[in-house]
């Protein structure tokens, strides 16, 4: 436990030597991957196919602005769309900008998460996202969420009727396209089964983490794995979710392990020293439950406890400031 916290400091201390360059490289890598997955899935536009493009994409998406990145992919995959559906790619416009008009919040503040959400279902994660979610952030993360899978499935229903594409001519077989995307997107309960599982997930994990138990939030995680595997499991019954029981059992422990890991990184605290207080003021009676934050300084493990005499010496010199202040 020692090497791992000695190890999370020391990449602390990094990044905050190398902030700017560190977030620029990790933002790059991740556009970078966003642009691949489109070109790999729906790649008919062979000019913008090619590497440099996509290299050259990813890099302005990188020091841009999120909502201006997110126009950057929008505008790659319209390209790729056009040639082969005019009627199509004006619908996936239309989606864009209903979305912008009434989501537009939510995709300036989450547009990783819009992004992240196919290439983490390709991935046969899609559990790791909406429990890391439920963990750090509140459940209005099921509007982004939504978003991404919705974006998952419209590729993906581009991607399966590939063959449609390659025999096109006229603008009966483009609206055959059309109607085919169409069909996989509204008709297919896979991605509304899909939202509704991920969205129990995040809520569970949200209220999980909340409760005043040891452990709360790998506690968390656990569940929301759990939940995760119980709902696919079930939707497996009624339609085919392209996963096996083996695979979501294991793909959903891995994302419960990967967020849990997460957690101890970015919060590493110590349920062995937790001190519940009480304590009063003229108006109120208050119930203080302190759980000490494990930090490292070299290889010398350190907690910061919580003592309610420590508490009233800070409290009293803090009266004591304000009353020379007043007078």
């Amino acid at each position: 436990m020692t090497k791992l916290l000695e190890i999370r400091e020391a990449l602390f201390a990094l990044y905050e030597k190398a902030n700017n360059i560190i977030k620029h490289v990790f933002k790059f890598m991740f556009y970078l991957a966003a642009f691949l997955y489109i070109s790999n899935y729906i790649g008919y536009n062979e000019s913008f196919q090619k590497l440099y493009m996509v290299i050259g994409f990813s890099l302005l998406a990188s020091f841009v602005p999120r909502t201006i990145a997110l126009i950057l992919l929008l505008f790659y995959t319209l390209v790729h769309i056009y040639p082969t559906s005019v009627i199509l790619a004006g619908t996936v416009l239309a989606f864009a900008i209903i979305f912008m008009c009434f989501f537009g919040r939510y995709l300036a503040k989450y547009n990783y998460v819009i992004i992240a959400m196919p290439l983490l279902i390709t991935l046969k994660l899609p559990f790791l996202l909406p429990i890391s979610l439920g963990l750090f952030f509140t459940p209005e993360t099921i509007i982004p969420m939504s978003i991404g899978v919705f974006l998952y499935y419209l590729i993906s229903g581009i991607n399966k009727n590939a063959v449609i594409i390659e025999g096109l001519d006229g603008a009966d077989n483009q609206f055959s396209l059309f109607r085919s995307v169409l069909d996989v997107l509204f008709k297919d309960k896979s991605m509304l089964i899909t939202i509704v599982v991920l969205s129990i997930v995040i809520i569970t994990v949200y209220i999980i983490k909340n409760l005043k138990i040891d452990y709360s939030y790998f506690v968390a995680a656990f569940m929301g794995s759990l939940v995760s595997m119980v709902g696919y499991l079930l939707a497996s019954l009624k339609c085919d979710m392209g996963m096996n029981l083996f695979f979501i059992v294991l793909f959903s422990m891995l994302s419960a392990f990967l967020a849990g890991a997460a957690v101890y990184f970015y919060r590493p605290i110590s349920y062995y020293y937790v001190e519940n207080v009480t304590f009063e003021d003229d108006d109120y009676i208050y119930f203080v439950r302190a759980v000490p934050k494990v930090k490292v300084a070299g290889s010398k493990v350190s907690l910061k406890n919580f003592s309610l005499e420590a508490f009233n010496d800070e409290t009293k010199e803090a009266e004591e400031k304000s009353k020379e202040i007043e007078e």
